[in-house]
């Protein structure tokens, strides 16, 4: 099994098991009418695949970062959330032997959906975001910066805590496409992450 495949699933069994004891606290599903605020914090991983001048082409591994996420969102019924979200990710890495650093911010709009209208939740992300490359070359750092179309899934489990809190694991899943980027070519970044995430209804 891929390394950091197996580090995703067992990181998420130990959030699941950190969060178990929670469900006797479980109260129920909330009258959702207003505005919603979520906070979240996890590890991703990002891999990246692009062309070299030739159009030869190349996948990287996958690399580990942290994964912080905001997002401000309104609910009019207990089954259904949209939300405007910020997500992003900054890590540096080595391709064969050449230091690399990429950053991407990520803005989001994502429907989230509560079969149930409470607990399990399912969504899908769409927005934009950049990808921002150095490369640190011999006597120079080259940066590249581009913007594309983002998309996405996700899914995760609420724990109601109070009758305006609830806590919770999230996993999401999301590609950032560029048709053109520099003398890469066409380019994809691929996040993962597994995050713990805190949400407040007004």
């Amino acid at each position: 099994m891929n390394r950091n495949l197996t580090r995703c699933i067992l990181t998420s069994l130990i959030v699941l098991l950190i969060c178990a004891p929670a469900a006797a606290m479980d109260l129920g599903g909330h009258d959702r009418d207003g505005v919603v605020v979520g906070l979240g914090l996890g590890i991703g991983w990002n891999k990246y695949e692009f062309q070299l001048p030739g159009g030869l082409p190349v996948e990287t591994g996958w690399e580990d970062s942290f994964a912080p996420m905001l997002s401000v969102g309104w609910a009019r019924s207990d089954y259904f959330i949209a939300s405007l979200s910020l997500t992003g990710y900054k890590k540096s890495f080595y391709q064969n032997i050449t230091p690399m650093s990429a950053r991407s911010m990520v803005f989001l709009f994502d429907v989230a959906w509560f079969p149930r209208g409470e607990g399990f939740w399912i969504k899908g992300v769409i927005g934009a975001g950049d990808l921002d490359l150095s490369i640190t070359g011999i006597e120079e750092i080259h940066s590249i910066k581009d913007t594309g179309l983002t998309y996405g899934v996700g899914a995760g489990y609420e724990f109601r805590v109070a009758d305006q809190a609830a806590f919770g694991l999230s996993y999401d899943a999301r590609w950032l496409t560029l048709d053109e980027f520099d003398q890469f070519g066409e380019t994809k970044t691929i996040n993962q992450s597994a995050s713990l995430f805190i949400r407040f209804y007004q």
